[in-house]
């Protein structure tokens, strides 16, 4: 039998009634109304089932391994092209490729984005994750992927820009759009008992024009075709076919944004003097210099968001640590954005993730054509549901 597992980044819930294809097949299989976790956004909770990791984000402060290190003698240079916006697009993107291939040729597959970090706090810090969640043993407990090669089960992945299979990882940045992936998996699919693909443009739609915009409603009817030829094409060449089709979460409309970093100044509290930050697109992690307890006074009166520090971390389902968390960091309530930061500078994004939820806004979805069992299930249920 062969089973395809196909996920579809930020899919949300209430979008499943727009499908016709997916609609369908859930009704006529399995369905379950996937629940979020607090900062989800990595899919090492999924493909291994665990909370008790540290890659639940991108960076964390350490200067000794981080991949922009090599920067430093060419900082202020840099500088120079980072002032013409569409010099500093240019630059940036070529920073992030040669920082990647750098890292590649060392063996790690873990590739992130320079995106709009300022030049001279980059070399400050590393990512956490050295590999890919579908390479061999990238974290300390077993994925889906490494249950599989244990257990001899030919596989085939793809996860852009790379491509896996039980054997080895490769670099293919040519096989870019969700279609010809799929076509990849479609061609190769005799060699392999177990398909899977990480499918993300949905998302990045939503988080650039909403998530009840023109362009996601068009794109859904797309997708939801797309997934259909390749589904019934699996199914008739092979007709004993498992099929899994699981989102990671859903995603909330921004309606406002927060200057955390601003309220600092204000309080007469500065970067590199008092603290080191890393502003992301919902959360701030601040490391204190110094003036630990004025910085939280600050931060506890800021309105629209939650700071947390080693005293009440565990609320959000991860242990503390200094290095990845901070001293404080503080948490934007649902719906609103960190303004500026190091992902998206000052640009305002029209849908964010990765909150504490609220209520069923971040619902995903879980599909199968096997039995699931139960109609509600958490992100981390799906490696037993998957290998079951």
């Amino acid at each position: 039998m062969k089973t395809i597992f196909l996920y579809l980044d930020g899919f949300k819930y209430d979008y499943l009634e727009r499908c016709q294809f997916l609609k369908k097949f859930a009704d006529k299989n399995h369905s379950a109304r996937l629940k979020v976790v607090p900062l989800h956004q990595f899919e090492f909770n999924i493909f291994s089932g665990s909370l008790d990791h540290d890659l639940w984000v991108w960076y964390y402060l350490d200067s000794k391994t981080s991949p922009y290190k090599w920067l430093k003698p060419w900082i202020n240079i840099l500088k120079i092209f980072d002032k013409n916006k569409f010099l500093s697009k240019i630059m940036r993107m070529k920073i992030t490729y040669f920082s990647s291939l750098i890292y590649y040729f060392k063996g790690r597959t873990r590739f992130v984005k320079i995106a709009k970090i300022p030049l001279d706090k980059a070399p400050l810090f590393s990512v956490t994750a050295k590999k890919c969640y579908i390479d061999k043993n990238p974290m300390n407990k077993p994925t889906i992927f490494d249950v599989l090669r244990k257990n001899k089960t030919r596989y085939l992945t793809s996860e852009w820009p790379l491509i896996s299979n039980q054997n080895q990882i490769k670099l293919k940045p040519w096989i870019k759009s969700e279609q010809a992936r799929l076509n990849y998996l479609f061609k190769k699919s005799n060699q392999y008992d177990f398909l899977f693909v990480h499918l993300w443009k949905l998302d990045t739609l939503m988080h650039q024009y909403g998530t009840e915009s023109r362009e996601v409603n068009n794109y859904l009817k797309d997708m939801d075709k797309m997934l259909k030829d390749f589904v019934v094409k699996m199914i008739r060449k092979y007709k004993h076919v498992k099929v899994i089709i699981s989102s990671d979460h859903g995603m909330v409309d921004i309606k406002g944004s927060i200057n955390v970093i601003e309220k600092l100044r204000k309080n007469n509290l500065r970067e590199n003097i008092d603290f080191i930050s890393f502003p992301g697109s919902i959360m701030v992690r601040l490391w204190c210099k110094r003036n630990k307890e004025k910085i939280k006074k600050v931060l506890e009166k800021i309105p629209n968001g939650k700071l947390y520090d080693e005293t009440n971390f565990s609320e959000l389902g991860f242990k503390y640590k200094r290095k990845l968390v901070g001293d404080y960091l503080f948490l934007a309530d649902s719906g609103y954005q960190i303004i500026p930061n190091y992902f998206d500078g000052f640009k305002m994004m029209k849908a964010e993730h990765g909150y504490k939820p609220v209520k069923d806004e971040l619902d995903g979805i879980f599909i199968s054509s096997n039995k699931i069992g139960k109609k509600e299930i958490i992100l981390t249920d799906i490696f037993d549901l998957v290998l079951k």
